[in-house]
C-alpha cells in the first residue's frame, strides 16, 4: 500500500498534523513512474477537497504517530550502485528493477545494472520465471532475441530491456553480444568488499549530481 498526505508545516520536519490522505493499493506490476503518477493524480483530486474543507473550516486534523516514521534523504541510495545480486530472490531482483524505472523523467535514484567483464549494461525489464533452477546464481540459463534467462538465489529472472551506460535503448541481441554472453556463462556478482566499496563510493558521488 502507498499513498500521499497532505499535512501542516511545522518547525519540525513532515511532523504537522495530517489534514486528509489518500492510500491504494501498489499493483504487481507497479514501477516508480506509474506510483508517481498515481500519487500525482490522487493529490490533485484530494488538493480540491481540502481546500473545500479548509474553506467551511471542517478539516479535520489527525496527530502523527512520529514513533513510526521513516526518514530517506535524498542522499540515500541502494547498495551496491544498484548492481543485482543474483543471489537474491528473482522476486526481489524484478522488484528492484521496477523500483528503479522511472520511464523517461529523470531518475534520481540509480539504475539497476548488471556485468560481465569489465562491461555494464543498465537493466530496465524483467520478468520472473515461473519454476525452480538448479543452476547457481548468475549463470544464464536461456539466451533468445527477447531476453536473457538468468538463475537467482531462487528461480530465474528474465532480463528484456536494456539501455547502455549513456541512456541509449540496447536490444537483447546487442546487449548479449556486448557482454559476450552463451547459455551456461555467469553474469559477474560483487564480492562483499567490492558491494561496501560501491555503496559508499555512490554515497559520496551522488551528493554531487
Amino acid at each position: 500500500e502507498y499513498g500521499i498526505t497532505w499535512h501542516e508545516i511545522t518547525p519540525a520536519i513532515d511532523a504537522g498534523e495530517i489534514l486528509k490522505q489518500r492510500l491504494f493499493a501498489i499493483s504487481d506490476d507497479e514501477t516508480a513512474l506509474s506510483l508517481n503518477t498515481k500519487c500525482f493524480e490522487a493529490g490533485i483530486e484530494s488538493c480540491a477537497e481540502l481546500v473545500d474543507e479548509l474553506a467551511r473550516g471542517s478539516a479535520r486534523r489527525t496527530p502523527q504517530n512520529l514513533t513510526e516514521r521513516n526518514y530517506f534523504g535524498k542522499h540515500q541510495r541502494p547498495e551496491s550502485g544498484c548492481v543485482l545480486d543474483w543471489t537474491r530472490s528473482a522476486d526481489e531482483l524484478a522488484a528492484m528493477v521496477r523500483a528503479l524505472d522511472f520511464g523517461r523523467y529523470e531518475n534520481p535514484v540509480g539504475s539497476a545494472k548488471i556485468f560481465r567483464e569489465r562491461r555494464t549494461l543498465i537493466v530496465t525489464g524483467a520478468t520472473v520465471v515461473a519454476g525452480a533452477t538448479h543452476a547457481a546464481p548468475g549463470t544464464v540459463t536461456a539466451l533468445t532475441d527477447q531476453a536473457v534467462q538468468v538463475a537467482t538465489g531462487h528461480a530465474a529472472l528474465s532480463l528484456t530491456n536494456f539501455l547502455s551506460s549513456d541512456g541509449r535503448e540496447i536490444g537483447v541481441k546487442d546487449a548479449a553480444a556486448r557482454l559476450q554472453l552463451r547459455v551456461g556463462q555467469r553474469l559477474g556478482s560483487l564480492t562483499a568488499d567490492e558491494s561496501e566499496r560501491l555503496t559508499e563510493l555512490n554515497a559520496r558521488l551522488c551528493q554531487a549530481e
